[in-house]
This record gives C-alpha cells, sequence and structure tokens, in this order.
C-alpha cells in the first residue's frame, strides 16, 4: 500500500514498461544492411530514445494538465477519449488512426526482422535451405 492507502500493481507497470521498450534489439538483425553500424546504430538510438520519450510524454502532459477525471477511468484508449474532451470528435479519429498506424509499423518492423533471422538460420544450416530464398 502506497501513502494514499492505493495498491500499486508493481506487476502492470513493469509489463507494461517491457511492452514499451520492446523492439529496441530487433534492429541488431540487420546490422549488415548498415553502413558503419558501430557509429549509426548509437547515434540513432539516441534520437529514436528521445523522439519516443517526447512522443510519450507530451501527449500525457497536455492531456493530465488539460483533463481532470477520475485515475479508474485511464485505461487502454483513454487517450483517445481524452482527445475528444479536449477538441472534439476529430482529434479522437486522428488519435486512433495514428495508434492503427503505429501498430501497423511495429508490425512491419518485427516482420522484417524476424525474415533477416530466419535467413541468417537457414544461410548457417540451423533450417532448411528454402528459406533462403
Amino acid at each position: 500500500m502506497g501513502q494514499t492507502g492505493v495498491k500499486k500493481d508493481w506487476n502492470l507497470l513493469l509489463n507494461t514498461l517491457f511492452l514499451n521498450l520492446n523492439f529496441w534489439d530487433t534492429v541488431s538483425t540487420m546490422a549488415g544492411e548498415v553502413e558503419k553500424p558501430e557509429k549509426t546504430f548509437p547515434l540513432a538510438h539516441l534520437f529514436a530514445m528521445i523522439l519516443t520519450c517526447l512522443g510519450y510524454l507530451l501527449p500525457l502532459v497536455a492531456v493530465t494538465g488539460s483533463v481532470m477525471v477520475d485515475q479508474k477511468q485511464w485505461e487502454s484508449g483513454f487517450m483517445a477519449v481524452a482527445a475528444e474532451m479536449i477538441a472534439g470528435k476529430w482529434l479522437k479519429i486522428w488519435i486512433e488512426i495514428g495508434a492503427v498506424l503505429s501498430a501497423i509499423g511495429l508490425f512491419e518492423a518485427l516482420l522484417s526482422s524476424c525474415a533477416y533471422q530466419i535467413l541468417g538460420m537457414a544461410d548457417l544450416g540451423f533450417l532448411p535451405k528454402f528459406f533462403l530464398t
């Protein structure tokens, strides 16, 4: 229990952090396609980390400063609901479209990295050669 008497769900926090920080390692499977990866990757990761943090923090600060609601309403999809409360239906729709496009982008990135892993395993003989084509 915390100071306010609310039980903290540490499993949910760690699960959420893991989910949000997933996929950072999958870029390594494509390192062979990048010129000077020892210089490019650290810089790319730095910029990606900054943009990711801003992408989470700016909307969160905007919503928490604009909308007064019960904390129990903060669940999956609430940012779109909050956007509707702040600016109307049009912003909710754009947030939802952005969420769908983000999910598609994450899926495509993961699919690309997994394809490289399968190719590498087939090249080393761990999978049948027909995966090389």
